[in-house]
């Protein structure tokens, strides 16, 4: 498996990533943003999939 930088995720759409990404950041600086963690990533924690 090859590890893709950031850089070439923003890439894939430019416009439309640059914007999720600096609204996120905006949230995360307000402190209004809230991760949600679903059954794709629990499960390494040892959780039951979906």
């Amino acid at each position: 498996m090859s590890n893709i930088t950031f850089s070439e995720i923003m890439d894939f759409y430019p416009r439309h990533n640059q914007s999720v990404f600096e609204d996120l950041k905006k949230n995360y600086q307000r402190g209004s943003l809230i991760p949600f963690v679903g059954a794709g990533l629990s499960v390494f924690c040892g959780y039951l999939g979906w």
